[in-house]
């Protein structure tokens, strides 16, 4: 049976794939989870970590935010991408020619290497932390 803070399958089963290290397996039920199940900021912060496209990157942290303004991780992950886009905005004219390609575009630009498995443990790091704060609570609320 599932209780009301148990995460919906898709979703349960995705995070699991994540933390398990198969980022395929795991986009398969993230994207299923987020057509058919209401998805938290959380939820769709492990779809932005199981993805390597840049764009779904963006559309899922953007909707964690829509959801949650102030979730520190999702703000860190919107500041990485706006880093990114901010360094292809901001390429020296003067330094394309006529022989040079012109660099690419923030859409084009994958994320750094890591990027995904640093964004999966600061989110592991603030789901232990409110975990830990839960725990805390519960214990004062005992002994007052």
């Amino acid at each position: 049976m599932r209780t009301y803070n148990d995460p919906p399958p898709n979703l349960a089963q995705g995070i699991h794939l994540v933390q398990s290290g198969d980022k395929r397996a795991a986009l398969v039920l993230l994207r299923r989870a987020a057509q058919d199940e209401p998805l938290t900021a959380e939820g769709w912060l492990w779809l932005a970590a199981a993805t390597d496209d840049l764009a779904e990157y963006r559309q899922a942290v953007m909707r964690a935010l829509r959801l949650d303004l102030h979730h520190p991780v999702a703000r860190r992950m919107r500041a990485e991408l706006e880093r990114l886009d901010g360094a292809a905005a901001h390429t020296a004219p003067w330094l394309a020619s006529a022989d040079t390609p012109s660099p690419p575009r923030a859409h084009a630009v994958t994320p750094l290497p890591g990027t995904g498995r640093r964004v999966l443990w600061a989110a592991l790091a603030l789901l232990a932390a409110a975990g830990l704060c839960a725990l805390f609570a519960g214990v004062l609320a005992v002994f007052l």
